[in-house]
């Protein structure tokens, strides 16, 4: 019995990273109908960025306000740090090929979450995303961050569409 004529799933040659660092180089795999295919390597190996770049899906992790030296913007300052951590997330999202349109989930990690702050981050978060179509949306107050004077943080997953995903090839 041969392979089938058409396979569930193949990847040829697939090139993967994020910004400068290059994950995947040349990585080629089909699944047929019928079978299983599991992805086995160490911790950094790819498998993840491998899942992520088959399915369009991006997931930046942990978006806070920093300067290009890592020193937080606006310590304390819920408006100011909010503002940026959007505007950063805009430009990775062009990075990898997409926008806020692709997004599908938000989550925003506040520092001591009082009801005076949602409006604050909703405000400032409408100017992204989609309006018609928003995202699943979570807030959560949390003790602290990373860093002292950081007062959010937001992770968000976008799927994007193969022929635009950046990088892939």
């Amino acid at each position: 019995m041969g392979r089938p004529e058409r396979p569930l799933l193949e990847v040829a040659g697939l090139e993967a990273g994020y910004g400068p660092v290059q994950v995947l180089r040349g990585l080629s795999f089909h699944v047929d109908p019928g079978e299983v295919v599991v992805i086995l390597g160490a911790n950094g190996a790819g498998k993840t960025t491998t899942l992520r770049a088959v399915s369009g899906m991006i997931a930046p992790r942990g978006q806070v306000a920093v300067d290009a030296d890592g020193k937080v913007i606006a310590p304390g300052d819920m408006k100011a740090q909010a503002e940026a951590v959007f505007y950063n997330l805009r430009l990775i999202l062009r990075e990898a090929g997409g926008s806020f349109e692709d997004v599908v989930k938000l989550t925003h990690y506040v520092v001591d979450l009082k009801p005076e702050h949602r409006p604050v981050i909703t405000e400032i978060r409408n100017r992204y995303v989609n309006q018609e179509n928003p995202p699943a949306s979570t807030m959560i107050g949390v003790p602290a961050l990373v860093m002292d004077g950081l007062v959010i943080e937001v992770e968000v997953v976008a799927v994007i569409d193969e022929s635009r995903a950046k990088y892939l090839s």
